[in-house]
């Protein structure tokens, strides 16, 4: 049986261990580090796979001449760098990872709301230029019964939600896909 050629753009992790394990008896996997298309155009060309981190955009015309491509796999939530119209033309399928990294960026959001609300690069800079003082960086609040927005209440959302409510934060969210009836909130 000839395998499959599944080209991978470009990553960022250490090792191709997982995508050998899933795909190593019926693929050959050949992986990249360009996120040109162009660059990584003369190995996809005769793909059945296109496996994409960050490279792009995979427009129609690199669709066109990618005329075995059966599949174009996003390793993250987004697709906004696949023409998605191109690729339903041209019979190619698009999927994405809706789970990738949420909890990675819930908690970078958490991380970057509470170095605001507390000033902490503020404060780093301070000290480290050698001044102790408070004022400079006033007013400041309390965490705890404050208000956070989320616009948006999908899976990260829900994910910072539960984090700012362990901190006794209020939570407002809008999002017009979300029915409030719907939401069953353990937080």
């Amino acid at each position: 049986m000839t395998k499959a050629k599944v080209v991978l753009t470009d990553y960022v992790w250490d090792s191709l261990d997982v995508e050998n394990e899933i795909l190593g008896a019926v693929a050959e996997i050949v992986p990249l580090q360009v996120t040109d298309p162009e660059a990584f155009f003369p190995e996809a060309e005769d793909c059945e796979a296109l496996l994409n981190t960050y490279g792009g955009p995979i427009t129609a015309d690199i669709m066109a001449r990618m005329p075995n491509c059966k599949i174009i796999s996003r390793y993250g939530i987004g697709v906004d760098t696949i023409d998605l119209a191109a690729a339903t033309n041209a019979g190619i399928i698009v999927t994405n990872n809706p789970t990738y990294c949420i909890e990675e960026v819930a908690e970078h959001t958490l991380a970057m709301l509470l170095t605001c609300a507390r000033k902490i690069a503020f404060y780093d800079r301070l000290v480290r230029g050698g001044e102790w003082a408070v004022p400079p960086g006033k007013p400041m609040f309390r965490i705890a019964g404050s208000t956070v927005g989320l616009i948006g209440f999908g899976n990260i959302a829900r994910r910072v939600a539960q984090r700012a409510a362990s901190l006794d934060m209020r939570i407002l969210y809008s999002d017009p896909f979300v029915e409030e009836r719907a939401i069953r909130c353990t937080w």
